[in-house]
């Protein structure tokens, strides 16, 4: 009796008993928390549900595919013109630029001609004002033997 007198208190069994008490609580706890958790998680599936159900019911009293379907093609058919209408910008500014360039040529040209017609006629006046005699020794075409 002795010898289990001096055990019993080695066991340590009131603090034993507390560790399992406190054990109990925390597992009541986290019971009762994933409970909690679980009907939170179906309450918040059903408010889903019926917020999806009340969309696609609003969605059909106001027609609202047909108008995604509608503004879609319109976003499409203002792509493609803008597309059309940048191209014919583009091409617009070529011809421009190739249209000036032609100008320039032009007024290139016609400067060039004014030009010479200047120098054909200084060339023609002082054709004029040589001797006779002078002009056929001058433009002799022919070969000297």
């Amino acid at each position: 009796k002795e010898w289990l007198e001096q055990y019993v208190p080695t066991l340590l069994l009131p603090q034993k008993e507390e560790k399992l008490n406190q054990a109990n609580l925390t597992e009541q706890h986290r019971y009762r928390a994933e409970v909690n958790a679980s009907k939170w998680d179906v309450r918040m599936k059903k408010l889903l549900t019926t917020h999806e159900r009340r969309l696609f019911a609003l969605n059909a009293e106001l027609e609202l595919d047909d108008k995604n379907k509608l503004r879609d093609k319109a976003k499409t058919l203002f792509e493609q013109w803008e597309k059309k209408t940048v191209e014919a910008n583009t091409l617009l500014e070529k011809l421009i630029k190739e249209e000036t360039e032609c100008h320039e040529g032009i007024f290139k040209a016609h400067s060039e001609v004014q030009r010479l017609l200047t120098e054909h006629a200084e060339a023609k006046t002082a054709y004029e004002n040589q001797d006779p005699v002078e002009r056929n020794r001058s433009f002799s075409t022919y070969l000297e033997r």
